[in-house]
């Protein structure tokens, strides 16, 4: 464990070096770029140290599991590169199962119809130890670089809606729940990356019709499809709605056009691909979730009706899914650093969305991506609590969204409050730094 912590420390170390004299990442400053990736290396450091000293059960640490199976997959690869091969496509055969059995997490347990997200990440580990050589420091430094230009990215996005650079910065790089879990080999920091790349690239798109934009929200577009495509599915009703509001500049038209257009896609699916239910997907998942928390006797367990064949049960249970993903963990949870932090995490959103309430009272109408921003935060919450009634699955599996919430709240804000905080003289100085 000493080995990797000093590995990562030092590598680390030299990325920050890198950054603060090469001419990347140029709408961040010096400082901004170094603190933006030093809450990376350091949450990457306290991420190992979490899965080597308090949980150090290897073959149960997430943040090894897509390694370890990264590294069978690159031996695959000596061994028989046309097997390797066939694998990294997703053309391989049964006569390839008996390589394929030696990776513990290549096949899951459940199957209801969607890709199985393990894969990617497992593929991209291999391709990362054909460099690495199997040195597990500089995959996760490989990681904590797309998870850092995705919160780049993410930054830039915001700040063409606000123009603040603080509230941008602290919204795409200093939430601890997002930070902490984006920062290892996990599927979230590639969650992060594809986001970023694909808001950023689609209001690019909009603005300049570049192909090269075209290009990157395609490719960051099959990222999220098969890592997560419940945060896909979610995002997909506000960007269509988004980008014809872009166009007409009405929101009863981009409303109506939006509808419309969603309603045609549900048609398209349901004619061309009849087997993918989102109700028996979602029924499937929470099924498994409930039994795995029941075999391994989590103990963070949250009370959860069970999902019906029915969107009128799909309905009633959002708003009971969302209330459980933004109330736990309560106070009877708090063992240990990482849940002291969900809960203090959780006050702060509570205290901001008080003052979203009273600051819908005092400023203008709110903009529309807001109000959007929003509703594609709560259905991802709904989502998540719905399937995953396990306190420490929602704290993870809600990160990536995290940046959308704070920063649609952060604007909500009362307007005399938003004005007061911007005239301190740090939030003055941040704003020139960063």
């Amino acid at each position: 464990m000493f080995a990797l912590m000093l590995g990562l420390s030092i590598l680390g170390f030299l990325v920050l070096l890198a950054l603060f004299f090469l001419p990347v990442f140029q709408h961040l400053k010096p400082l901004g770029k170094m603190i933006g990736f030093a809450t990376k290396w350091i949450s990457a450091l306290l991420l190992l140290y979490t899965y080597t000293q308090l949980y150090p059960n290897r073959s149960e640490a997430d943040v090894f599991k897509y390694f370890d199976d990264g590294v069978e997959l690159n031996q695959i690869r000596k061994e028989n590169p046309e097997v390797f091969t066939r694998i990294m496509i997703g053309n391989w055969t049964k006569k390839d199962l008996p390589y394929l059995d030696r990776m513990h997490y290549w096949f899951r347990s459940y199957d209801h119809g969607l890709s199985n997200d393990n894969r990617m990440v497992i593929r991209i580990n291999a391709l990362v130890n054909m460099v690495s050589q199997g040195y597990y420091p500089v995959n996760v430094l490989f990681f904590l670089l797309l998870s850092f230009i995705g919160s780049y990215y993410l930054f830039r996005f915001f700040l063409a809606l606000c123009h603040e650079k603080w509230m941008a910065f602290a919204c795409a790089f200093l939430i601890p729940s997002t930070v902490f879990w984006s920062s290892g080999i996990l599927k979230e920091g590639l969650v992060m990356c594809a986001l970023g790349l694909l808001l950023f690239s689609l209001k690019r798109f909009l603005s300049s019709h570049g192909w090269r934009h075209a290009l990157v929200f395609g490719a960051a577009f099959f990222v999220l499809m098969h890592l997560k495509i419940y945060i896909l599915v979610s995002l997909l009703p506000f960007l269509v709605i988004g980008v014809i509001f872009n166009h007409f500049g009405s929101t009863r038209k981009s409303l109506l056009f939006g509808m419309t257009s969603l309603l045609l896609l549900f048609l398209i699916q349901a004619l061309c691909i009849p087997n993918w239910n989102v109700l028996s997907i979602l029924q499937g998942k929470q099924f498994d979730f409930i039994q795995m928390a029941e075999a391994v006797h989590a103990g963070s367990r949250v009370p959860i009706h069970r999902l019906t064949q029915s969107y009128a049960s799909l309905l009633s249970l959002l708003p009971v899914g969302i209330w459980n993903v933004m109330y736990y963990p309560d106070v009877t949870m708090l063992k240990n650093p990482q849940s002291v932090a969900a809960y203090a995490e959780n006050v702060l959103f509570w205290l901001l969305m008080v003052g979203g309430v009273v600051g819908i009272f005092y400023n203008e109408r709110p903009k529309y991506w807001t109000v959007l921003s929003l509703m594609f935060v709560f259905l991802v919450f709904g989502i998540i609590g719905i399937t995953a009634p396990v306190v420490g699955a929602m704290v993870r599996y809600k990160a990536p969204v995290l940046p959308f919430f704070l920063f649609s709240l952060l604007l909500l804000q009362p307007k005399p409050f938003k004005v007061k905080l911007n005239q301190l003289k740090f939030f003055k100085w941040i704003n020139t730094q960063l």
